[in-house]
């Protein structure tokens, strides 16, 4: 067993947000884009912000990623872009909420919302509404020494 399965749970998070596209989302990115193309928001992506280790005990270890699963919505005015983020935030956070281990991608262990901020950010030239998430996901593993 690999001692970080990072990959995984990644590939994990965006399966689970992607079940919203195309009714609610027009994408999820496991990364930050640097532009996104016109009629391409909402969307949501996600970035490693930070990763411990527990001391070792008995061959096991927990993994505690911190996880940024921003929402973005192109900002056109104030009414419109609260409105969409009101609409989405419920239904981002239900979807993340009712596959707590993301399709089995996490071992032994789950992803909990730990909070959210609200801005604006530009991207490219263009303005947007977003909400920041904090995910936090600890993953029991077991290794052995030996290999």
């Amino acid at each position: 067993m690999t001692l970080s399965n990072w990959p995984t749970i990644l590939a994990g998070l965006k399966a689970n947000q992607s079940q919203l596209v195309p009714t609610d989302l027009k994408q999820v990115l496991d990364y930050e884009p640097n532009q996104i193309s016109g009629g391409a928001s909402p969307l949501v992506y996600f970035i490693l912000k930070d990763l411990k280790l527990t001391p070792p005990t008995n061959q096991e270890q927990e993994v505690v990623y911190s996880v940024g699963m921003r929402l973005v919505v192109q900002y056109t005015n104030n009414q419109t872009a609260e409105q969409t983020v009101a609409a989405l935030i419920p239904t981002v956070l239900n979807t993340l909420g009712h596959d707590l281990d993301c399709g089995e991608s996490i071992q032994d262990g789950q992803v909990t919302i730990t909070g959210g901020v609200a801005g604006y950010l530009t991207i490219g030239a263009t303005r947007y509404r977003i909400v920041d998430f904090t995910l936090e996901i600890v993953e029991r593993v077991s290794f052995d020494w030996s290999l």
